[in-house]
């Protein structure tokens, strides 16, 4: 509990020097190469701290951050059937992913599908990232206080 307390964008002493999605850019880099890491290592201990130092990424700011990025950037009448659908994308689109994961791990191996999951992760971070900082220029942001 204590990691997704400090990993809102708009709390602790770290918002001023690291914004939000400078914050989601720098975890999700950190889980998408941890990740690879952990799929091309050999050794337990060494798998292990690739595991802990994706689990930290995870939770340090990704998902907080785009949540409070979802609800921030949407107008008030509009907020609820936006988080439904935000919620739909994580929850209803896990069987259809495990099934195309199943899929290629059967053609390819764990170990290769692992990887290009990790590669995917990163460009995905990247082109969250990019798309982000140019919307966050086109609009004006509102402050958490904002939000009822």
């Amino acid at each position: 509990m204590l990691p997704g307390c400090n990993a809102s964008p708009y709390r602790g002493w770290y918002g001023a020097l690291l914004p939000p999605i400078a914050g989601s850019g720098i975890a999700g880099l950190t889980f998408s190469c941890s990740v690879c890491c952990f799929s091309l290592s050999t050794s337990l201990p060494v798998a292990l701290f690739f595991v802990a130092l994706a689990g930290g990424g995870m939770v340090w700011r990704i998902t907080p951050a785009k949540n409070t990025y979802v609800q921030t950037h949407v107008e008030d009448h509009m907020r609820s059937r936006v988080i439904s659908y935000y919620v739909m994308a994580f929850q209803g689109m896990l069987p259809i992913g495990n099934l195309l994961t199943g899929t290629i791990v059967h053609q390819l191996g764990a170990k290769h599908t692992v990887t290009m999951q990790s590669i995917a992760g990163a460009v995905c971070v990247a082109l969250f990232t990019y798309y982000s900082r140019s919307v966050r220029q086109d609009t004006p942001h509102r402050s958490a206080e904002a939000i009822p």
